[in-house]
C-alpha cells in the first residue's frame, strides 16, 4: 500500500445527509449518511460532528461474495469512502426536513471526478440553514421545533450555520477555503499520525 503525499490544504465540497429525529423533537438530530448498507450498527452511518470521520471499506463484511479487497480508501475500482461534489447547487446542499446540506474537507486519498470527489478522511465545516421562502423548508407543521433541534446542535458542536444562499458564488467560496486552510492543518496532521476507520460508502 502505498503511502500518499501529503499536502497542507483540504478540498472543500457540498453534500447532504439525512436528519435522523430522535422522538422528542425538542432533541438534536443525528446526521447519516443518505445512502449505505442499511447496517445495524448505527455508529457506521452516524458522522461525528466534531472531529476528522474516517472512511473504511465496508463492501466485504456487507456483501459476502465481494471479491475484491484493497487497503487504501477510497480505491478508483470500488465505491468506498466519502462524497462531495465540487460546486454547489440545490439539488446537492439545500436543507430541508428530513435532510441537511452542509460544507465538508475532504484530504487523505482523493480522488477526482468531473462533478466532485471522493476521499478517504471528511470533516464537516458548516450546514446550511432552511429557506424559509420555499415551501419543502416547512411542511406538516413539524418544521419549527425542528429547527430549533438543529440550531441547538449546530451550537453544541461549535458547527456554523450559514445562510441558505451563502458559498454559491466562486469568489466567496474561494474566499471561504482560504480562511479556512490554516485552521484544518492541525486536523489533517492528527489525522496522519492516528489513522483509523469507521466509516463505510457515504
Amino acid at each position: 500500500m502505498s503511502v500518499p503525499e501529503f499536502y497542507a490544504n483540504a478540498t472543500l465540497g457540498f453534500r447532504q445527509w439525512r436528519l435522523r429525529w430522535k422522538a422528542d423533537e425538542d432533541e438534536p438530530p443525528l446526521l447519516e449518511a443518505l445512502t449505505g448498507f442499511g447496517w445495524r450498527e448505527q455508529r457506521r452511518c452516524t458522522w461525528n460532528l466534531r472531529d476528522p470521520n474516517h472512511a473504511e471499506c465496508m463492501s466485504r463484511k456487507v456483501k459476502p461474495g465481494y471479491l475484491f479487497a484493497h487497503g487504501e480508501v477510497p480505491e478508483s475500482r470500488c465505491s468506498c469512502g466519502f462524497y462531495a461534489y465540487g460546486s454547489r447547487d440545490g439539488s446537492n446542499s439545500e436543507t430541508m426536513v428530513h435532510s441537511v446540506g452542509g460544507v465538508v474537507a475532504g484530504w487523505g486519498n482523493v480522488e477526482l471526478h468531473e462533478r466532485g470527489f471522493k476521499c478517504g478522511v471528511a470533516k464537516l465545516l458548516a450546514l446550511f440553514a432552511p429557506d424559509p421562502g420555499k415551501k419543502h423548508a416547512d411542511y406538516d407543521g413539524v418544521s419549527r421545533k425542528k429547527w430549533g433541534a438543529l440550531e441547538r446542535m449546530c451550537a453544541e458542536n461549535a458547527i456554523p450555520l450559514l445562510p441558505p444562499d451563502a458559498l454559491r458564488e466562486d469568489d466567496e467560496v474561494r474566499r471561504y477555503a482560504w480562511e479556512r486552510d490554516l485552521a484544518l492543518l492541525e486536523d489533517q496532521l492528527i489525522s496522519r499520525r492516528f489513522p483509523s476507520g469507521d466509516f463505510g460508502n457515504i
